[in-house]
């Protein structure tokens, strides 16, 4: 039963592996990424082989899978921070301050904040930047 699944799945998926490759490299910008991403495709596409419908379009299928796994290794890199190693990073990285409301208003000489209460009941304050 595994082995007449296997060579099912080897003659069905596998001759779209070169063209697969080549999308991947495209949508990763690089080989290596590129074989990581059709690795993926391939272990997708066999732990989800028995729901395959026999005479349908593979190569769709396995584009799919190619598409929906670039999605969610993008969307799951977009989420990890970036980390930058100490001894490679300029001393203006480190020293980097952003601008505080303070000294936004302190240094900003041609702007100035003003506040305005409103005419209703609520107390409800709008900031306003006058030139």
């Amino acid at each position: 039963m595994a082995r007449r699944l296997r060579d099912e799945f080897n003659d069905a998926a596998l001759p779209h592996a070169a063209a697969l490759l080549r999308t991947a490299t495209r949508l990763c910008g690089g080989r290596d990424a590129g074989e990581d991403l059709v690795q993926e495709t391939y272990l997708q596409a066999w732990r989800s082989f028995a729901r395959f419908e026999p005479g349908t379009n593979c190569r769709a299928w396995l584009y799919k899978i190619l598409i929906y796994s670039h999605s969610r290794l993008r969307r799951d890199q977009s989420r990890r921070p970036v980390v930058t190693s100490l001894e490679t990073a300029t001393e203006s990285a480190l020293l980097f301050d952003p601008p505080t409301p303070d000294t936004l208003t302190a240094t900003s000489s041609r702007r100035r904040l003003t506040a305005c209460r409103t005419p209703s009941a609520s107390s409800c304050c709008w900031l306003m930047w006058s030139s």
